[in-house]
């Protein structure tokens, strides 16, 4: 199902038989950002497909987020493979499936963000100030 928010972005949803796909285009920011949650595989892939070159036809450079998606196969690798030339940047969740699926497909412009959970146990680990 398509749509436009209230801010001007436009969503994509789809329901999978288990979980499903969301895509949305935050086409205002610079460079334009494709964000996607959910799960992607085999049921996911065409879709993810479609949204990427769609955004790809659109515009000349892309970021793409992807810190919340759970991956099942190597779809995106195969997706972003096909559209290097515009994607300046491929956002991953510190520790996740889909960083580590691409960076042993060898995909050059990961870039890592640290999750909550991450942030949580980094500040669990260090010592309080003032400590020896």
């Amino acid at each position: 199902m398509d749509s436009v928010t209230p801010d001007g972005d436009h969503r994509q949803e789809s329901g999978g038989q288990d979980g499903g796909l969301t895509v949305l285009l935050r086409e205002f920011e610079q460079p334009p950002r494709l964000i996607v949650v959910g799960e992607l595989d085999a049921a996911t892939e065409e879709e993810f497909r479609a949204a990427v070159t769609s955004a790809a036809k659109r515009f000349p450079r892309l970021m793409i987020d992807m810190t919340g998606v759970a991956v099942r196969s190597g779809a995106a690798a195969r997706v972003l493979q096909a559209h290097l030339e515009q994607v300046v940047a491929v956002l991953v969740a510190s520790g996740s499936m889909i960083g580590r699926v691409l960076g042993t497909a060898g995909y050059p412009r990961l870039v890592t963000v640290p999750t909550q959970r991450h942030a949580g146990a980094a500040r669990s680990v260090a010592p309080p100030t003032g400590a020896r």
